[in-house]
């Protein structure tokens, strides 16, 4: 059977967007091993809704779907399918399933940027994520948003004009009219980009949250862009999944101090988020990120450096090759092994709490994001974040390149 079906199947018995999926499954090689366990029981405490979908929902129905969503143009990938975002994979809680009109390949090989506003803009700035999105797009960028109306659609229609790729994630099922009378829109993106969902009407699930939209909205991009928001936006629920999973956030500088409008960009930026006054902000920011994926043509005019800024290419053909490793004799290796113990340190975590000694840990096989830790030990990201903070002033952890912890 085809594995997507399998993932399919897994989705339908969990729920779209449901972590129990990857904590359940963490112990199995493959997502058929994982089905073949459910159905046998053998997987521990389930409930009462997983054993009904389980017991009503058989795999083979997860390949009528695929197949009626083929006939619709709509392909479905699979965490294991080629050319599946390779951003997501990064991320936490990865959509087991993704449906997909148009093609998304440009997600694996593209510099993109989420947009995000509010539904109302002002004229202000309505400016400018015309102007932020040409810019990006002339620069090889391509842009990510959630298709809401107002600046979502705005910046949508911008990179369209400038001929650049647009992924568009869906808060609902992706053959679902929603937004009301975006179908156009979604035409005119699907004609070189892609719109992608974690659901489609098929699988007669609840929808998923906005919230849970979100992480993939942020997810499949390099950075963050805030136009428009008040402080009491819902669209900030988009900057949690940009600190957990480690992504640069960029505010354009309100327009008026003192209009509430804007206090969403305000907060963002005394909280340290980087302001964005073009598209080169942003290109500044993944050309240093980036760096193993792109080279850069520098450009002259009005900046007076090489530094001032740079344009990337696709460099695919141009790949550094690895230099291959020196050999060890076995005297040798046995020498690097005895240094190796003789230099680890068994850390003292006593005067910690059993919360923040069990972060430590978590980080002592290697630097990881927030968003990582807090998935590994099933706890709140805000909580994980509340106490990286206070082990790094206690010298506990260190903040690493990348939004990442390590232990100190």
């Amino acid at each position: 059977m085809d594995k997507r079906a399998y993932w399919l199947w897994l989705t339908v018995v969990f729920g779209a967007a449901s972590p129990r999926l990857w904590r359940l499954g963490d112990k199995y090689e493959t997502a058929e091993e994982f089905a073949y366990a459910l159905r046998a029981n053998e997987c521990g405490r389930l409930s009462d809704g997983e054993i009904r979908r389980i017991k009503s929902f058989a795999p083979e129905k997860a390949e009528e779907i695929i197949e009626k969503c083929s006939k619709d143009n709509i392909t479905v990938y699979c965490y294991e399918s080629e050319g599946y975002p390779g951003h997501l994979k990064k991320i936490a809680d990865p959509p087991a399933v993704l449906f997909c009109k148009g093609n998304p390949d440009f997600l694996n090989n593209k510099p993109a940027a989420t947009i995000a506003g509010s539904r109302t803009p002002s004229e202000y700035s309505k400016a400018a994520v015309r102007t932020i999105c040409g810019e990006l797009c002339a620069c090889g960028c391509s842009v990510i948003t959630g298709l809401a109306e107002g600046i979502d659609q705005l910046a949508a229609q911008a990179a369209l004009e400038s001929e650049a790729y647009v992924c568009g994630v869906c808060g609902r099922d992706i053959d679902a009219d929603y937004p009301k009378g975006s179908g156009e829109l979604k035409a005119r993106i699907c004609e070189k980009g892609a719109i992608i969902s974690e659901t489609c009407s098929y699988m007669n699930s609840p929808p998923v949250s906005f919230t849970k939209r979100n992480r993939i909205l942020v997810g499949i991009s390099d950075a963050l862009v805030f136009i428009e928001c008040s402080e009491n936006s819902r669209g900030l629920d988009n900057v949690r999944h940009a600190v957990s999973q480690g992504k640069q956030i960029f505010a354009v500088p309100p327009h008026d101090i003192a209009d509430g409008r804007y206090f969403g960009q305000r907060d963002l930026l005394r909280k340290g988020c980087k302001p964005i006054f073009g598209g080169e902000d942003f290109v500044y920011y993944v050309s240093a990120s980036r760096i193993e994926d792109f080279s850069f043509d520098v450009i002259g005019g009005k900046y007076s450096s090489t530094e001032d800024s740079a344009v990337f290419k696709n460099s695919g053909d141009s790949e550094l090759k690895p230099k291959p490793a020196k050999k060890r004799s076995a005297a040798g290796r046995k020498a690097d092994d005895e240094k190796t113990e003789r230099h680890e340190v068994k850390r003292d975590y006593s005067a910690l709490t059993s919360f923040q000694a069990d972060i430590c840990r978590t980080i002592e096989s290697g630097p990881m994001l927030a968003d990582n830790v807090a998935e590994r030990l099933g706890a709140d990201i805000s909580e994980v974040l509340s106490e990286l903070t206070v082990l790094e002033l206690d010298g506990y952890v260190s903040s690493l390149p990348g939004k990442m912890f390590g232990i100190a």
